[in-house]
Parts: C-alpha cells; structure tokens; sequence
C-alpha cells in the first residue's frame, strides 16, 4: 500500500473496528466523502445493518433529502479544516456531531464524524477527547519504536509521552524479575518533586501487603488490571498514601510481554474515577503489545548484533570484533605510552583429534582451551576465536618484558598431555606469532598480518615454537606473492620443463623408474629454486591445481619416448599437497589420462606424506580410487611428518619414500640409522615397496642394501636430466660391485650397534687418508699401540675379552692390525700414492665382511655398547 492517504484511512479504520462496541454512531468518509467505516450505531440509526456501504456515498445510502443534509455539514467541516461542532436531530433523537478532518503529509485524506447523543453529551465527549489523545500518544511511541528500540530509552519517552497525552498523575513501567521475586521500576513520569521510585517497592508474592496492588496481579495473572476507584478498597490500604499524595482515583497495570512471557508491567494512575473507558484500556493494551514487540525486536537485533561479533562455539569475540578491539587498543595505548602485542595462536596436532574421533570432540577441545585462555590472560587482555583452532591473542602493557610471563602462561595451559575420548591421551602443544605496535605496525590490519605471518613460521619451524614477527618475514611474504605472479605467467609461456631421476634395484643397478621433477629457468635464463618455487604453488589452490596439471600433461607427453628408450618401469609424478585433496582432482586426472591411455599403468603418483593427514578418510578414498584404475601412490619424503608408521595401516598406499635426509646423515648419525631401520622393516612387514632417496655415495648403498631396502635414487646413480640425457646415462651407468655382497647379507636391528662400529673405524680411516683428520687423530694413527687406542680398537678389545678370543676374532684383531700398520706406512710417506690409498679402503672392505661373518656365528656379547 504506497498511497499515504489509504495507509492513513486504513490505520484509522483499523482503530475504529477496535471500538465498534462505542454506543454512539462513527463514521468514516475519505477525502471525496465516500463511506469508508461505519460503526453499528450509526447503521442501526439509517438502518443499513447488512448493507454493503464500503465506498458508496450518502445519495446511495440515505436517500436525497438525508444525502443533502449530511453534504453540507461535511464540506463546510472539510472546507475549514478544523474540528466542527453541530446539533442534527435525526428522527426524534439529538445528536451532537463532533467532524474530524483527517490529514496525513499537510493533505486532508478523510473525515471523522462522531454523534454522541445530546442526553450523554459529557461524557462521550471526555471519552473521545481521551481516545484521540490516546491514539495520538500511541502514534509517537510507535515512531519512537522504529527509530530507537532500545529498552530503556522506550520505557523512559513510553512514559513521558503517556503522562503527557492522557494526564495521568504518575506513570511507571518495571521489569518483572521472578528470580528476585520483583518489579524493579525501569522508568516513570513525570518527575514528581520529593518522589523516589525506588522507595516504591512492588514485590510478586500475593501474601505479602507490596504484592496486593495491581501491577503485580497484572504480572502474575498475565492480565489488564483495572480499578475505577482505589479510596474504596480496603486491600489497596498499603498503597493508599501514595494514592493520597498524588490525588489518584483509578488506575490501570497492563503486562508487557516477549515471547509470550510476561516481562514487564506498564503501571498507570488518573486523576479521575472510572477513568479507563474500555476504548482507552484496549488502545493501552495495544500501546504494551507494541512496547513487547520492541522488545523482541530489540533481542533478536542484539542476538544478531552478539552473532556478528562473537564466535558460537566459544562465545569469545570473533574475528570483526578482536580488529575492533585491536583498533581502539592503539588508540588508547598512544595516549598512555602503552605497548600492544597481538598474538596468533593454534593447536599444534589439532586435526589428528578430528580424525580420530570427529568434529564433535573438536569442538568439546575447543571450548576447553577457550576456558584455559581465559584463566590465563589477564583482566583487560582479550582472547578471541579467529577460526578453525587459530586464536587471536591482545596484550597490553608498559613494556614488552611484561609480555612474557603471560606468553608463557599460555603455553602452559595449552600443553601436556590430554585426556582423549577414548581414554588415550595426547600430548598437545601450541604454536604463537606475536606483532608489537608500535614497532610492528601501527594499525589493526597491519598487526594482525604480521602475527599471522609470524605464526606461519612459527609453524614452519616445528611445534610449541614462539615466533616474534620481523621484518625478514614481510619481505618473504612479499617476495612470495611476486613469485606466484610470475609463475603464473611462467606456465602460460612454457618456462616450467621437467627433468627425470631414475630409480634403481641397488644390488643389480637395474632402472626400475623415473621421477619426474619440475624445473623452473626464468625469462632471464636464470634457474630458480624448486623448493622456493613449490612453496609458492602451495600457498595458492588455485595456482597448485593450473602446476598440477601442467606438470602431469608434460610427463604423460613424454612417456612414448621413454618406451622409446626401453624403459618399461613407472612414472612417478609428483603432485602439489594441496591439489591431490582439491575437489575435482580425480575427474581432472581421467582426463588427461584419456588423452595419454598408454602411459595409465605406468604411472605413480608421489604425494607429500603430510599432505594426506590433513583429511584421512578422503585421502584413503582418492587412493583407493587411483589403485582402482591401476595408478600407484607413493608416499614422499616418509619421515618427515608425524605419527608416520601408524597412518601407513590407514592409507592403502603402494609406496614410501624414505626422506633424503635420513639417508645422507645414514653415516654420521646412528639415530638416523634406527629410524631408518625402524621403517624399512615395518615396511617390508606391512607388504609396501619402499625407495630411498638422497644416495650420494656408494656406502649409502651399502648401507641400505645391508638393512633390507633395495631400490634408490640419488646423485651418486643419477642426477635429474632432460630426456635427451637419458640413453647416455643408461649406455654408461654400472652398480658397484660391492652392492652384490650386501644382497645377500642383510643384518637385523640388533646388530646395530656391531654394524656402526665398523662403519665408525671406516669413517677414521677416510679422514686420514683424505687429510681431514685433526692432529689428535693423526698422533692417534702414529702410536705404536694405535690399533687399541682407537674408538674401534677399544670397542673390539672389550668384545674378544668377553667372547674368549674366537678364531674369527683373532683373524679380525690381525687384519685390524694390519690396517692401522698400512696407515702409518702411507702417513710417512710424503705423497701417499693412490695404490696404498686403495689398498687400504679394500682392508677396511675385507674387515667390514669378515666382521659381518660374527653375525652368522656365535651370538655377539653385549659389551660396550657406546659407540
């Protein structure tokens, strides 16, 4: 309804309906005198009860001589614009004719006419002076609902404008509190000298004398409570002196409800008896409907207001509100000298409790570290959801020193071991990037950035790790983001090329594979770092999943020159982490394999370990989808994730990788070599082919060989290379002889220690004779008892002792002996030629074999066992 003047008729015919019970006939006209209400009186007095009026005139209606009458009273009223009082005498009644013009917007759209009889004159007119002023006061409330629902400012201009209109004596509307068990008096009007409401006391238990007046049986009854006269009500004796004093007569208490519940009491008071006609009480009751409403309006807009501003599940603030909090913190810390630190914080290990026991524990997880970051921060310090497991941290101070005893009060209550749902427990940690303002940024968005960064390295670096932001990170950020630009124009113009690493059987230098490896030569010809490059394809879906099959359309186009060449083993493909869980990475995949059907069976695909802990049950699926088409999954650089060994059970995966540096520390670390150990033979028990990366010497074959891995791939049997390079790496690659002898001759955990002695004495013997070895070392080499002076030397003693001095070992102590004699021949000499330089390295081969046959004879004695 757009049109002012029919909203205002349509309100006014709404209001009439309401008071269709007055007695004296109302009608309403509009602006061109057409019948718009006509209440019973008046129908019953022309007799039209029955008839259809709505939009008639009075010619249709009451005849010509009637119609002409009434036309004259009605333009002479419309004509002056005001109220117009007449006598008309209909029949043998008198009528006393009060006409309204209506206007709305500075227009006259309509015409109120009300006849109260001339016996009854009086009192129809109070009535309807009192139900104008009324419906007026209502009008204003209703403004002032739209505008400002809040509830006190509704309560406090509710009364004012009430008292106002309809002269009442006191006014007051109260909350109703069952908790306390009263009316507590929100507001009141007008403001009566001496008058305190607090000393009004209105309490809800009927037994007691504050409990018997009428707002509080409004409050317990739900219902309109009207007394015409209060001197003559002996149970109204308690309130009788404020009646007195005020010179009230009748008063009227109308419950306010939200939701159906009574909430509040709008309590009024007049100065007259039976001031409350029933139109009056009904308009009043429709004013606290409308005041009720506000109030729902007013929750729903504060529970709307609360969702926008803080986090459901933790009820702490949310990401808008921390900013703002933030924001307002610099502002205040400018003017007190006080030093701001904004901390990123989350969970480290947070997804392995959603994996392993769902989203439900997860959240049970999350409300309890919101409670300990609560008891841990300070009052004045404020801790918010940012999303996820990620919380935001705002700590103020004087001085950064002060900062940390808080920080650590954090990590504190976020780490040890956790009580599981399942009974088991976790050892939690969390990870935290701070900003300092003003050094690290001087407005919200900026401090917030550099935390955030300052977390992703906290993250980078491992678990529990605090990382204080610094300028390195932003340039690293940057620098990032410039790096994405430019590779996204690098895969448009072709820049990315592959190069290939073959993998081999150790023992028999057999190719069983290659990996393909992405390379990067710039527009300026210059080779950019690949795992710089990759961490940029990473940090972007978008960008991961356009490489991703970038890099898979080039290697499946190279395959028919690798048959070509004779290779009939796999393809290994690696995949971006993010891009494997991607939506849509399967139907991508079969694509691009339908346009390269031959290369299907021969292709694998390497995902980083760590990748696929991010979703277990969708990793397994998209696995188990690939194994269905006969395409293979290997696991890259195994180790270097968490709880490895137990999520090789959870995924069906055909392929591990041991992680490159594992393998090159094989010979300088012993841990290493039991990590090594430890997933080789679960490997091996589980049924799962496994490959060594980072070979770099022939001793790392050795060593593998001898704790049961037998394929590899490094730089001592291959560098990555272009296609072309491939057939003159196959016409001249050869496996070293001595990777045959550890073929057949693999050696168990036990053995460790043993194995390490020897490859301890070999590691001595490659210092001296490369001249790396320091002075003691060398004195050590040239003392006439140096063969039982040395770190291998001591360790063999104390074995021969226990054992009893076997045969073998006697043949082991004197090739020992003899070694240690060829060293001190080669060190005198004043350029050791490379034939005693070999002869050497081949005693110390014959001694390694000779000491391996220890293990197929008598069982080795414990001994020291610290080397």
């Amino acid at each position: 309804m757009n049109d002012p003047a029919e909203a205002a008729l349509a309100n006014w015919r709404h209001l009439l309906q309401n008071l269709s019970a007055w007695p004296y006939p109302v009608l309403l006209k509009d602006a061109e005198r057409r019948w718009v209400y006509a209440n019973p009186a008046i129908l019953d007095l022309f007799g039209l009860t029955g008839m259809d009026y709505v939009g008639r005139r009075d010619a249709d209606l009451l005849g010509p001589e009637a119609a002409e009458l009434c036309g004259v009273a009605d333009h002479q009223a419309l004509a002056r614009g005001r109220l117009s009082e007449d006598i008309e005498h209909i029949g043998e009644r008198s009528f006393r004719t009060f006409k309204v013009p209506l206007e709305e917007e500075g227009k006259i759209v309509g015409l109120l006419t009300l006849a109260p009889e001339i016996s009854d004159l009086k009192a129809a007119r109070a009535d309807a002076d009192r139900y104008l002023a009324c419906y007026q006061a209502l009008t204003e409330i209703n403004q002032l609902i739209i505008h400002d629902p809040d509830p006190q400012r509704l309560f406090s201009e509710s009364c004012v404008i009430l008292a106002r209109h309809l002269g009442f004596r006191l006014m007051w509307i109260g909350w109703v509190r069952p908790a306390t068990g009263k009316i507590d008096i929100a507001a009141h009007s007008p403001a009566v000298p001496g008058l305190d409401v607090a000393d009004i006391h209105v309490v809800l238990d009927p037994d007691r004398p504050e409990g018997g007046g009428p707002a509080a049986q409004a409050a317990r009854t739900d219902r309109t409570v009207i007394i015409g006269e209060v001197m003559s009500r002996p149970d109204l004796d308690h309130w009788q002196p404020y009646y007195r004093r005020f010179g009230v007569h009748s008063v009227a208490a109308f419950p306010i409800r939200q939701k159906g519940q009574v909430v509040a009491v709008m309590m009024t008071y007049a100065p007259t008896a039976d001031y409350f006609a029933p139109s009056v009480v009904r308009l009043l009751e429709e004013g606290a409907g409308d005041i009720g409403f506000a109030l729902e309006r007013h929750e729903e807009l504060r529970q709307l207001a609360r969702r926008a501003l803080y986090d459901g599940l933790t009820e702490l603030p949310n990401r808008v509100l921390f900013q703002d909090r933030i924001q307002q913190a610099i502002l205040a810390g400018a003017r007190n000298a006080e030093v701001l630190a904004v901390g990123f914080l989350d969970m480290d290990d947070f997804k392995e409790v959603n994996d392993r026991f769902g989203h439900g524990a997860g959240d049970s997880l999350l409300r309890e570290w919101a409670e300990r970051l609560r008891r841990a921060l300070r009052e004045g310090d404020t801790v918010a959801r940012l999303g996820g497991d990620e919380f935001g941290l705002l700590l103020r101070a004087e001085s950064i020193a002060v900062f940390w005893p808080v920080v650590a009060r954090v990590q504190s209550a976020l780490s040890g071991n956790l009580r599981l749902p399942d009974g088991s427990e976790l050892d939690v940690s969390c990870s935290l990037g701070i900003a300092f303002s003003p050094q690290d940024g001087e407005d919200a968005e900026t401090l917030m950035r550099h935390a955030d960064l300052a977390l992703y390295e906290a993250k980078r670096r491992g678990k529990g790790v605090v990382q204080v932001f610094a300028d390195s990170l932003e340039k690293e950020r940057r620098g990032l983001q410039s790096l994405r630009a430019r590779l996204a124009q690098a895969l448009v113009h072709g820049e990315i090329h592959l190069v290939f690493q073959p993998v081999v059987e150790l023992p028999t230098g057999e190719l069983r594979g290659f990996e393909a490896l992405s390379r990067w030569r710039d527009e300026n010809g210059q080779e950019v770092d690949p795992e710089r490059f990759m961490m940029a394809v990473e940090s972007r879906l978008s960008l991961a999943i356009t490489f991703s099959q970038y890099v898979l359309r080039q290697a499946l186009s190279a395959w028919p020159r690798l048959a070509a060449m004779g290779h009939g083993g796999y393809l290994a493909v690696n995949i971006c982490a993010v891009t494997f869980l991607s939506e849509g990475f399967l139907p991508r995949l079969w694509d691009l394999l339908a346009e390269y059907p031959d290369a299907r069976r021969h292709l694998l695909i390497e995902v980083t370990e760590t990748a696929l802990l991010r979703d277990i049950p969708l990793a397994r699926s998209i696995i188990s989808a690939l194994e269905g088409q006969g395409i293979r999954v290997s696991l890259d650089d195994f180790g270097s994730g968490y709880a490895s060994l137990r999520y090789l059970q959870e995924l069906p995966v055909s392929q591990i990788k041991l992680d490159a540096s594992f393998i090159r520390t094989l010979l300088d670390n012993e841990r290493n070599l039991a990590i090594v150990s430890g997933v080789i033979t679960t490997a091996r028990t589980l049924g799962i082919s496994l490959v060594a990366e980072g070979v770099e010497s022939e001793e790392h074959g050795e060593i593998l060989q001898a704790l049961g891995c037998f394929k590899a791939q490094g730089f001592f049997i291959g560098h990555p290379m272009a296609l072309e390079e491939i057939p003159a790496w196959m016409a001249q690659w050869q496996a070293p002889e001595e990777w045959t002898f550890w073929a057949h001759h693999p050696w168990h955990i036990e053995h460790r220690k043993f194995f390490w002695a020897a490859l301890t004495h070999r590691r001595w013997l490659q210092r001296l004779l490369s001249g790396n070895a320091d002075r003691e070392e060398q004195a050590q080499a040239l003392a006439p008892d140096g063969s039982h002076r040395c770190r291998f030397g001591q360790w063999f003693d104390s074995q021969a002792a226990l054992l009893g001095d076997p045969p073998l070992y006697r043949e082991i102590g004197a090739l020992h002996e003899q070694i240690h004699g060829a060293m001190i021949r080669f060190l005198h000499t004043a350029d050791g030629d490379d034939a005693q330089r070999d002869a050497i390295l081949q005693l110390s081969q014959t001694l390694l074999h000779k000491l391996w046959s220890l293990t197929d004879s008598t069982a080795l004695p414990g001994g020291d066992d610290s080397l």
